[in-house]
């Protein structure tokens, strides 16, 4: 009897992993054919896409009183505004490829890649600007990389800056303010020999 079973189970599991082979197998030629053909697709007119163009207005200003890592994020989204920044998360390599041509893959992997740094570029920058008191400015700017990517976590950072705005960076979480112990020690409180003499003339 459990012999019987064995024999079974043996032949099911050999069974199932032929079958796991054979579409491992097709899975990869497909891959492959599908490599080959992006291979040889003529280019596609890609001056035409839904390119990102920046609201200035969104940027906020530096201001002296700013952390140097601060001004560096602004700096940088700044010098992502006149570049060409797409949205392309939601295709594979091989599917830009084929809709677009291999001769286009670098300069829109790029322009991809400029797209995700200033996503997260606003994120960084608004978390600094709402740990600076700037809550306003924190706050939309955070909700306008919300719009632009789509990404739901970014409208609810928005939403946490506008109920929490006190956010702290890790810096200043491990900023720890020691008590000025020299100062209590140095205080001494004199008497006020004027009250006393007048309350003797009395």
């Amino acid at each position: 009897m459990f012999l019987g079973l064995f024999l079974i189970f043996l032949l099911w599991f050999t069974y199932e992993r032929i079958k796991a082979d054979r579409h491992s197998s097709y899975s990869n030629e497909e891959f492959w054919e599908r490599e080959r053909r992006a291979s040889f697709t003529p280019s596609a007119r890609i001056d035409n896409l839904p390119y990102i163009t920046l609201d200035e207005s969104v940027i906020p200003s530096s201001s002296p009183a700013d952390t140097d890592e601060l001004k560096s994020v602004l700096e940088e989204i700044r010098s992502l505004k006149d570049t060409q920044m797409i949205d392309l998360s939601e295709m594979t390599n091989t599917e830009l490829k084929l809709k677009y041509g291999t001769a286009n893959f670098t300069a829109l992997s790029e322009a991809d890649q400029r797209f995700a740094l200033l996503i997260t570029d606003f994120e960084k920058a608004g978390e600094l600007l709402a740990a600076a008191g700037r809550t306003d400015e924190a706050y939309a700017l955070v909700s306008y990389a919300a719009d632009l990517s789509g990404y739901g976590r970014l409208r609810a950072k928005a939403e946490e800056i506008l109920t929490c705005p006190a956010i702290t960076t890790d810096a200043e979480a491990d900023l720890v303010i020691e008590p000025d112990t020299d100062t209590d020690s140095d205080l001494v409180i004199e008497p006020d020999t004027d009250t006393d003499s007048g309350s003797e003339a009395q």
